[in-house]
């Protein structure tokens, strides 16, 4: 059988297609997300101090380590380490049982009887984490309406960190995630949006020429744009020239962590003083109904004692749990100054997609890559 044909078949017909148990996908994930978490233990040990950010490339060299040869699962860091900065795996304090995730066999021989190229799967793994995920199917329900009605108001910024230029000093390359992802979401929601206006002009009778004015007024209404780096409050000083250029009443700053808002409100006055007294700092805590209870406190000041109360009285915080709740609550803080101009800076990750949601996606996609990947490399073995 030819490698065309079999992908030609129509799933579940007699065929050489591979398919997982649902032992080895939850298997596959939990490699998955060990080598996530391990990677962010690398980045931490940088010169740059990147110590949220997740660098995809060095994932994939733990996460091709673990699926194809496990005994050498901190093979990888060791190496990538003794290059550039020093030290060793065991300096990084990674957790047991990630370790023991990593370094256990994949429950199904076509792992071990398989080694792809290390660098082509690599970039093919980091393509699948960006470019074949609906990241738009993780939003909360209503994000992209609220920044509809934020957009009303003022310029609106989505503010992210993430891999997006790399890590120098650990000769890591970036692969333009945090951006992708952020891109790829509301490009295709806007995208699908337009569409259905133009759907309904059309239905309504309205003339070509009226239609492709309308598309594009549709294309070019409001000021939205996002900034991503791997250093989020860095970036923060783009944002505020560009605000201030636009000549905003207010900033808005919308996140769910507390350290973020703390370190967003610092940055803003010392770039321009008097402007972090124009700064509404705002809690999200949506995120915390679709986690688990663990996650909750991290979402405070590392070492603060007391309550989320106490948070948001000591540090003057707006709190919603509903980013659908977001331009009423800062709308309500400014009181009657309803011509405001505001400029909304919107964390993405836990405000606008809800992690959980988003993991589940790209975890499918790493499957479906595997599978069809693992596949193909079986039949050329099977036809020589």
């Amino acid at each position: 059988m030819s490698m065309n044909k079999v992908e030609q078949l129509p799933v579940g017909q007699d065929q050489k297609e591979l398919f997982f148990s649902n032992d080895v996908k939850n298997q596959i994930v939990n490699k998955l997300w060990a080598a996530w978490r391990t990677a962010r233990k690398v980045t931490e040990k940088s010169q740059e101090g990147y110590g949220e950010v997740v660098n995809q490339h060095m994932t994939g060299e733990i996460f091709y380590d673990a699926l194809f040869q496990p005994n050498k699962a901190l093979g990888s860091i060791n190496e990538r380490m003794k290059k550039t900065i020093g030290g060793r795996a065991e300096d990084l304090k990674i957790n047991a049982d990630d370790v023991g995730i990593l370094k256990e066999p994949v429950k199904d021989p076509v792992f071990l009887a398989s080694l792809p190229d290390r660098e082509d799967f690599i970039q093919r793994y980091c393509h699948a984490m960006t470019n074949e995920v609906r990241f738009q199917d993780a939003y909360f329900d209503g994000a992209e309406e609220e920044i509809d009605k934020m957009l009303a108001h003022g310029p609106v910024r989505i503010w992210t960190t993430g891999d997006v230029y790399g890590v120098p000093s650990l000769g890591l390359p970036g692969h333009m995630e945090q951006i992708k992802r952020v891109a790829r979401g509301f490009h295709d929601f806007r995208q699908e949006k337009i569409h259905k206006e133009i759907d309904n002009a059309r239905t309504r009778g309205l003339s070509e020429v009226e239609v492709k004015d309308l598309r594009k007024r549709l294309k070019n209404s409001g000021e939205f744009g996002y900034v991503a780096h791997e250093d989020k409050v860095e970036a923060l000083k783009k944002v505020a020239a560009d605000f201030l250029e636009k000549q905003v009443d207010w900033i808005s700053v919308i996140d769910d962590k507390v350290q973020n808002l703390l370190n967003a409100k610092q940055r803003l006055e010392k770039i321009k003083p008097g402007l972090g007294d124009k700064a509404i700092m705002v809690w999200d805590r949506q995120s915390e109904l679709s986690g688990v209870i663990a996650d909750h406190h991290s979402k405070l000041p590392k070492g603060f004692q007391g309550t989320e109360e106490d948070a948001i009285r000591e540090y003057g915080l707006v709190e919603i749990k509903d980013v659908k709740d977001a331009v009423a609550a800062v709308m309500e803080k400014i009181g009657s100054n309803e011509g405001a101009k505001i400029g909304w800076i919107v964390d993405h990750d836990d405000v606008i997609s809800e992690d959980n949601k988003r993991d589940a996606l790209q975890g499918k996609s790493v499957i479906q890559l595997l599978e069809s990947m693992l596949s193909k490399r079986t039949e050329v073995k099977e036809a020589a």
